[in-house]
């Protein structure tokens, strides 16, 4: 058998700079809700994407720490 984790309530988004069209951001939500986002922007839609998913993997291991917290509770 198989376990797989559960699945994550959290989107990354990755745009363009509107006013610096050469430059990207990221943010990291959920709905209803921004959970992080970036403080500057990127040169390269790569460079934007690897840092947020470092956040987006942060975000989640922070959400299953609370998630395990309330099944012990």
């Amino acid at each position: 058998m198989r376990c797989t984790p559960p699945h994550h309530p959290f989107v990354l988004d990755i745009r363009q700079v509107r006013h610096v069209p050469d430059r990207f951001t990221y943010a990291v939500s959920r709905p209803g809700e921004m959970k992080a986002y970036s403080l500057h922007t990127y040169a390269t839609f790569e460079a934007a994407r690897q840092a947020g998913k470092a956040a987006l993997d942060a975000t989640i291991a922070e959400w299953r720490r609370r998630q395990r917290g309330r099944q012990l509770a």
